[in-house]
C-alpha cells in the first residue's frame, strides 16, 4: 500500500481550490496539512490529459505519478453481469424480486420469451396479467424492425422465429432471460403498426408501460435494430491502488468522458426521453460500459458511483422540487431531441405530461399548464441557434406551443422574485383541438385569448447579421435578420421563433395591412418591411417581458406568435413604450 507523508510533493493542480482539485487545501491530519475530499465511496476522478499529467509527474508530483502508472495499466474490459445490481436494488427498494409487487400490465400484449435459452417465443394478448416485465427503449433507425400489424397478429401469437428477430431484440431477449423475467415489452411489436386507433390506445399508456416495467433495457449504443448492444467495448476503466492518507483511501483512473453518454444514438432519439425519464430502474449500455439507474442506485461498470441521485432528480413520480421549474427543465432537454414525424412531438411526450399533470392539478395546452400560462409563454429559441428550420404548418401546432418550432428552447426570462400585478396579462380563455381522445396527446389546433398592454411598431426583416439601418439605432439585439423602429430606446435579448415572411390582408375597413407570419419549411427568406405588435406578459424589476406578435388578422382578429423579448423600462429613460399603451383583447392562435 502506498502512502502519502508530510515530504510528498503535490502540485498545485492537485490542490485545486475548487472542487475539481483532487485534494484539498484544508486540514485533515495537521501532520499533513490537506486531505482527500470525502465523495464518490472513496472513489476519485481526475479530470487531466494525459500529457499534462505526465509532465506533472516528470516534475515529482506524488498524485500526478502514481494516477499516470495506473492509467498505464487498463482492465480487461469483460462485461460484468447486470443481475447482481438489480437485486441489490430490489432489495434495497422492494425487498426482493420474489416478493416484488405484481405489476398490472395495460397494453394487453407482451412478448413471451420463455425460460430457456431455446425456448420458442410468441406474443400474449392479456388483459389482466400482473407479472414482472421489461421494457425496451431502442433507435428505429433508417432500417424498419421486425413488427405486428393486424395481419401477422395471430402469426405473432402462436410463434416468432429467433432468427427473425433483429440484432437488438435478440439482446434484449437476452437480458430478459437473465434477469430471470418471462416477459419483454417492444413497441413495435407489442403495438399494431398498420392500427391508428391501436396506435393512438398505445401511445396514451405509453407512461405507464415504461414506469410500471420491472426494467427498462436502453439499448443506447445501437442506431437501430440492425446493431447489437451486447457486444465487445472501448476500456475505460484502469486499475485502482489503495493508499493511506492518515486513513486508507481508494484512488482509480478512467477515461476522460467515459460517463458521458450524450453521444449515444439514443439520447438523440425523441420518444426515448420519456422512455427513460419514466422508467424506476434502467440498464443503459452504453459503447463503453454498462450502467445501472433506479431510484436508491446509480453507477457504472467500473464500479463507480458518480450519479447517486440522478433518477430520483429526473423521474417525475418521486421529485420534491418545484414541479413548475422541474417541467422547464425537462421541456429543455426534450426540445433538442429529434422525431423522423413531426406530428410526434406531443404524443412523444404524453406519458410525462400526464403524470406532470398529478402534480399541476390543471388543464394541459398543448405543452403549457393553464396554473402557470403567463410563465409557460415565456419560452424562446435557444440563444445561439440559428433560424434555418422553419415549422411545418401543416401540423397546424398552436404557434403559442414550444412544440411548434423545431429547435431548442429555453425558458431565459421567467419570473422567480416579485411580479407587478397591475402589469401583468390577464388570461380570458383558452382552447385546444385534440386529433384524438388523448388530453396529453397531438392537437390541430387552439388558442389562447388575453388581456394585455399592447403596442403597435415597425418591423425590418432584413438579410445582413448587426446592420445599422440609416444611421438610426433600429435593431433587434442578438437578432438575426430582425430590426425595429426604436429611436429612444433600445430592445434586448430578442429570439424570434423561427424564420418569418411577409403577410399581407385587407383589414374590415378595406386597407391592405402588412404583417409577417412564420415561414413553412423550405422558405427563402426574403427582406420586407411590416408592423408587427408588442404584447407586455409581465413586469418583473422594471424588465418587461414581451411576445411578438402578427398584426390581428380577419375574420377573427387572431395574431400568431413570432418571438420574444425582453424590454428594459428603467425610472430614468426618457420614454417608455407602455407608458400609453392600450390593454387590449388579444387572441394568440
Amino acid at each position: 500500500m502506498s502512502e502519502i507523508t508530510s515530504e510528498s510533493r503535490i502540485c498545485d493542480a492537485c490542490l485545486a481550490p475548487d472542487s475539481f482539485g483532487l485534494i484539498k487545501r484544508e486540514t485533515y491530519d495537521r501532520k499533513y496539512g490537506f486531505k482527500l475530499p470525502v465523495k464518490d465511496h472513496g472513489i476519485y476522478f481526475f479530470d487531466m490529459d494525459q500529457s499534462d499529467l505526465l509532465a506533472s509527474a516528470e516534475q515529482g508530483c506524488y498524485f500526478c505519478d502514481l494516477l499516470h502508472q495506473l492509467s498505464q495499466h487498463p482492465c480487461s474490459g469483460e462485461r460484468k453481469t447486470t443481475k447482481f445490481n438489480v437485486r441489490i436494488c430490489h432489495k434495497e427498494a422492494w425487498a426482493g424480486l420474489q416478493e416484488a409487487r405484481p405489476v398490472s400490465h395495460h397494453s394487453g400484449r407482451l412478448l413471451d420469451v420463455g425460460s430457456e435459452s431455446f425456448s420458442s417465443l410468441k406474443l400474449i394478448e392479456d388483459q389482466f396479467l400482473a407479472a414482472p416485465y421489461l421494457a425496451l427503449s431502442h433507435c428505429w433507425g433508417d432500417h424498419r424492425p421486425l413488427t405486428t400489424t393486424s395481419q401477422t397478429l395471430e402469426q405473432r401469437k402462436y410463434s416468432i422465429e429467433w432468427s427473425s428477430l433483429p440484432p437488438v431484440f435478440q439482446d434484449a431477449v437476452t437480458v430478459t432471460r437473465e434477469l430471470g423475467v418471462q416477459y419483454l415489452w417492444i413497441d413495435c411489436l407489442c403495438i399494431l403498426q398498420d392500427s391508428v386507433r391501436d396506435w393512438e390506445e398505445q401511445a396514451a399508456q405509453m407512461g405507464q408501460i415504461y414506469s410500471n416495467s420491472y426494467v427498462t433495457i436502453l439499448a443506447a449504443s445501437s442506431p437501430s435494430s440492425l446493431v447489437p448492444f451486447l457486444t465487445s467495448r472501448e476500456t475505460i476503466v484502469c486499475e485502482g491502488v489503495n493508499i493511506r492518507f492518515g486513513k486508507d483511501h481508494y484512488v482509480g483512473v478512467r477515461n476522460i468522458g467515459g460517463t458521458d453518454h450524450s453521444d449515444q444514438p439514443l439520447h438523440h432519439r425523441g420518444w426515448a426521453f420519456q422512455e427513460e425519464i419514466l422508467s424506476t430502474r434502467i440498464i443503459r449500455f452504453t459503447r463503453k460500459e454498462v450502467k445501472w439507474e433506479c431510484q436508491t442506485l446509480s453507477c457504472c461498470e467500473c464500479g463507480a458511483h458518480p450519479l447517486h441521485d440522478m433518477k430520483e432528480a429526473e423521474n417525475l413520480q418521486h421529485t420534491n422540487s418545484d414541479i413548475q421549474q422541474h417541467w422547464y427543465n425537462l421541456v429543455e432537454q426534450y426540445s433538442y431531441r429529434s422525431l423522423t414525424f413531426s406530428c410526434d412531438k406531443l404524443p412523444a411526450v404524453a406519458g410525462i405530461a400526464a403524470v406532470a399533470h398529478q402534480k399541476f392539478g390543471c388543464r394541459y395546452l398543448a405543452g403549457l399548464w393553464e396554473k402557470t400560462l403567463i410563465q409557460d409563454l415565456a419560452w424562446r429559441r435557444k440563444s445561439g441557434l440559428l433560424l434555418e428550420t422553419p415549422r411545418d404548418i401543416s401540423q397546424r401546432l398552436p404557434t403559442f406551443s414550444g412544440a411548434s418550432v423545431d429547435e431548442g428552447i429555453e425558458y431565459a426570462f421567467l419570473p422567480t422574485g416579485f411580479l407587478t400585478p397591475e402589469k401583468n396579462a390577464i388570461i380570458r380563455s383558452t382552447s385546444i383541438e385534440l386529433t384524438g381522445a388523448n388530453p396529453f396527446g397531438q392537437v390541430e389546433g387552439g388558442s389562447i385569448v388575453l388581456d394585455a398592454p399592447v403596442v403597435e411598431v415597425n418591423l425590418r426583416y432584413h438579410s445582413v447579421e448587426w446592420e445599422p439601418i440609416d444611421g438610426r439605432r433600429k435593431w433587434f439585439v442578438k437578432t438575426r435578420n430582425c430590426y425595429i423602429d426604436d429611436t429612444l430606446d433600445e430592445l434586448q435579448d430578442v429570439q424570434l421563433d423561427t424564420l418569418l415572411c411577409q403577410d399581407s390582408f385587407t383589414d374590415t375597413n378595406g386597407v391592405t395591412i402588412r404583417s409577417a407570419q412564420r415561414a413553412n419549411r423550405g422558405a427563402v427568406p426574403q427582406d420586407f418591411e411590416c408592423k408587427v405588435r408588442l404584447l407586455s406578459l409581465f413586469v418583473r424589476r422594471k424588465k418587461r417581458t414581451l411576445l411578438v406578435l402578427s398584426i390581428p388578422k380577419p375574420p377573427d382578429g387572431s395574431c400568431e406568435r413570432l418571438g420574444l423579448v425582453a424590454y428594459y423600462d428603467p425610472e430614468k429613460i426618457k420614454h417608455d413604450w407602455f407608458e400609453n399603451a392600450q390593454v387590449v383583447l388579444t387572441k394568440i392562435i
